[in-house]
Formats: structure tokens, C-alpha cells, sequence
């Protein structure tokens, strides 16, 4: 497409150049906010369950995650990571993995929403409940989010501003090719991730939104 003159724009992915931009999220201060909520919460032990470790994406939110810890002075405990598939099975799968650990966590962030309820079916599976037991933070804010139960508590990417930010990036791209070498980034103030509040990680008043239990 890029070399029939069609502007093409990724999503964390792809080799800026002609024609072809890249939209770059800055995932940190989302996960960050999710991170210190669990903490502030009292929770110390909070496993992670990340995506394909392939993926660039999920290695920034696996490394955000990672300086998170270390800001909020938790130690890093590599048994409570583990690599899921970005869909329901594999969050079930890598949370019964967890739970199962003879120190297992109190709280799990996950890469994505997905993730997230397939970690909460682990969990209620082994007679336990969310948030009283075991808190649950997912990432990306899908509406099938918003109708668990509880509602998984999940960090919001607002797909209006990346959308906004794509049609910006493609209409710059046909306006020439000297602009076609800008790299779009979305890690200004309003194209970064917020916290959404659902009921999957605890009552304790943050920047989560009002509907908590």
C-alpha cells in the first residue's frame, strides 16, 4: 500500500518511513496509576501477567510494570510473572498457575482486558472472589469490561484520541514526503492511558471511576 502511495499507520509496530508512520503509546503512566492503586490498596505481592513476550508492546508494559515495582519499593519476585496469549484461556491458564504457588499474590495486573477476565474465572474456579480475596487490574478498557462481576477494574486507552492521532498522522503522511518521515507519538498529556474504575481491585477512593463496589 505504502508504495502505491497509500499512508499506512501502526500501532507500536512497524519501521518509520515513507508513507508508513507509527504511533508510539506511552503505557508507563497507566500502569504506573494501576500499580500504586494496588499498593495504596496494601497489597506487596502483585504478579503481572503479561502478553506474547514477542510483542514490543507487551514488553514495554511488562518493563513499566517492572520500574513500578522498584518505585513503590517492592522486591521483583520472577515467580509471580507469567506469559499469557492476550485472550481469556491464556489469562485463566497463567492465574491457576499462580494461585497454585505456595506463596501465591494478592493482587495480579494484567497486559489486557481479556487477560484480565480469564484471570477472574481462575480465581472462581478455586472457590475464591474478586476483589475480597485477590484483586485484578486489566489494560485497555474493552466494553466487555464493564459486564463481569464485578466489573473488571482496567486502565483506559482512549480509542478516539489514537484514533484521532492515526487520521493526523495519515493525512500529514499525504501531504507530501517530507512530512512522511514524522514519527507520531502519542506521549503528550491527552493521548495517555487512564486509570477506569470497575470493582475488580478494591473500594479505596482513587482516580478509578465512581461505579466501584
Amino acid at each position: 500500500m505504502a508504495r502505491r502511495g497509500i499512508p499506512i499507520v501502526f500501532l507500536d509496530l512497524g519501521t518509520v518511513q515513507a508513507r508508513i508512520s507509527n504511533i508510539s503509546v506511552d503505557y508507563y503512566q497507566g500502569i504506573q496509576e494501576a500499580t500504586e492503586h494496588l499498593f495504596h490498596l496494601g497489597h506487596r505481592r502483585i504478579g503481572f501477567i503479561s502478553g506474547p513476550l514477542e510483542l514490543r508492546s507487551v514488553r514495554t508494559r511488562k518493563s513499566a510494570f517492572l520500574k513500578c515495582l522498584e518505585k513503590c519499593g517492592i522486591i521483583y519476585d520472577e515467580q509471580l510473572m507469567r506469559e499469557g496469549n492476550y485472550r481469556i484461556d491464556g489469562g485463566q491458564k497463567a492465574m491457576s498457575s499462580l494461585l497454585h504457588l505456595q506463596d501465591p499474590p494478592t493482587a495480579v495486573m494484567t497486559s489486557n482486558d481479556l487477560t484480565a477476565i480469564g484471570a477472574m474465572r481462575a480465581i472462581y474456579c478455586e472457590g475464591l472472589r474478586v476483589p475480597e480475596d485477590i484483586s485484578v487490574v486489566g489494560f485497555d478498557d474493552i466494553d466487555l469490561s464493564q459486564y463481569t462481576q464485578p466489573p473488571v477494574t482496567t486502565v483506559r486507552l482512549s480509542r478516539s484520541e489514537l484514533g484521532e492521532t492515526a487520521f493526523s498522522a495519515s493525512r500529514a503522511d499525504s501531504l507530501g514526503p517530507i512530512r512522511s518521515w514524522q514519527r507520531i507519538s502519542s506521549r503528550n498529556p491527552s493521548h495517555c492511558p487512564g486509570i477506569h474504575r470497575s470493582g475488580a481491585s478494591g473500594c479505596e477512593a482513587s482516580p478509578f471511576r465512581d461505579s466501584a463496589g
